[in-house]
């Protein structure tokens, strides 16, 4: 009998009910013939089409002591998939140990990237995670620290990718995250996953590409369709080549609700939050606060311009720091106004009656590593769990009748920054009324022209 007088339907046929191993010697051009008859290889070393073929014609020797029954579609017992287990090494034992839901292939990949069964259990039964989500996991994230709604939309983030490779490999038979080129470059021929970073946003999730440069939100349907009117809104009626607000790319026809959540692609910026900077450093240099006080309220501008009023989520975690520029960019609208009269809302740590007072707490963060309305050194360490207390006594001091507790505030600024012209920046931000931003811009203008 030859390879050459099976059709492929016979060889389906023969491979759940007997060893073909067992009935023909093939030579290596039938077994590469074969190999690609089933597993599709293009450009592979022979040596590898070979093994490919001798593992499906295998003789399935212990198939019974898998009894976690892995089947193929048809229902019968899988041999191809017992056959994958035994030559990639992993007796059945651990195999059987793993969720079902994952087949051979699933377990064999999951198995030498280290992630073993029990921490398989708990993607898949404490996150919902499937196969293709933690494949495509980026590095470091830990989901302990993200809230439910994130976990939701980083699966909905997890879909979207798979359905672009899914895309790509119906058009061009693969999938490279790292080039356009007519074939895989090198990087994605042994390892095809994405280099994918996860920045949170407050219940949002931005996922990006460092490599090809690419920046997508996960949001709910109606914040991320509200935040793309916005950004748009501005774009089209600032007339200015904005510099200090993110970007966004596509349009209205690109926002499509994908299992309850929605993706909008952002303007790339390789660079840290606010947030994550100062944490790093603990404050930074006043030639720093003042360059980036001055970005953040050149975007408030620029915003303005575009007739949305306010931003209402002025905060280190929602500026972005672009480190080849090196200039401070606004991002997340999903709650800005077009409102004029519209209330802040939401941000608790570094809210206020408008988005100067915000951006003056965000100055003084900078400039000392704490927050202007922290009460003791204890609550400054910890703020971010305390935002309710924060935003508490900062409601307290800006509705204090006598004044006194905001010019002790102001008193307090005096006495930890050393540096004058953040004194008088910071002092003149708390204080401002919503409408002072001409006065602002001669004020930051001038301090920016005294630093030289």
């Amino acid at each position: 009998m030859s390879l050459d007088e099976l059709t492929e339907e016979d060889i389906e046929k023969l491979n759940l009910e007997m060893s073909l191993w067992e009935l023909y010697e093939p030579t290596e051009e039938e077994l590469k013939e074969a190999s690609e008859l089933f597993f599709h290889t293009r450009d592979t070393p022979l040596e590898e089409e070979i093994n490919f073929a001798k593992l499906l014609f295998s003789n399935p020797l212990t198939q019974q002591e898998y009894d976690r029954g892995f089947r193929d579609d048809d229902g019968t017992l899988g041999y191809t998939q017992v056959d994958l287990l035994e030559f990639a090494g992993i007796p059945p034992h651990v195999a059987n140990r793993y969720p079902e839901g994952f087949d051979a292939g699933d377990i064999i990949s999951m198995h030498e990237d280290g992630i073993d069964p029990e921490l398989a259990y708990e993607y898949r039964y404490r996150y919902g995670f499937y196969f293709h989500h933690i494949k495509r996991l980026p590095r470091g994230v830990n989901l302990d620290e993200l809230t439910k709604n994130q976990i939701e939309l980083l699966k909905v983030a997890l879909d979207f990718i798979e359905d672009q490779y899914k895309e790509r490999l119906d058009e061009k038979g693969y999938m490279c995250f790292h080039c356009d080129d007519d074939k895989p470059c090198e990087i994605c021929w042994f390892n095809p996953e994405p280099p994918l970073r996860v920045i949170t946003v407050g219940n949002s999730i931005i996922l990006l590409n460092d490599v090809k440069e690419r920046a997508y939100k996960f949001s709910d349907f109606d914040q991320s369709e509200h935040e793309y009117r916005i950004l748009r809104q501005i774009e089209e009626e600032s007339g200015t080549n904005l510099k200090n607000i993110i970007h966004i790319f596509g349009n209205e026809e690109t926002i499509e609700p994908r299992f309850e959540g929605t993706v909008i692609e952002l303007e790339y910026v390789k660079g840290k939050t606010l947030c994550e900077l100062i944490k790093e450093q603990s404050f930074l240099s006043p030639q720093k606060v003042l360059k980036y006080g001055l970005d953040i309220f050149d975007g408030l501008t620029e915003m303005r311009k575009g007739k949305v009023w306010y931003h209402r989520d002025i905060r280190p975690a929602n500026i972005l720091i672009d480190e080849k520029k090196d200039k401070a960019i606004i991002i997340d609208f999903g709650i800005a106004t077009t409102d004029k009269t519209a209330l802040q809302k939401q941000n608790r740590r570094f809210g206020g009656a408008h988005d100067l007072i915000s951006l003056g707490q965000v100055m003084y963060y900078m400039a000392t590593g704490q927050h202007i309305f922290a009460q003791s050194e204890s609550m400054t360490r910890t703020f971010s769990d305390i935002a309710d207390e924060i935003a508490d006594y900062r409601s307290k001091v800006y509705s204090d009748p006598t004044g006194k507790m905001l010019q002790e505030r102001i008193e307090h600024v005096d006495k930890t920054i050393q540096d004058k012209r953040i004194r008088i920046l910071v002092k003149a931000c708390l204080t401002a009324k919503h409408y002072d931003y001409s006065k602002m811009q001669k004020m930051f203008k001038r301090m920016q022209h005294e630093s030289g």
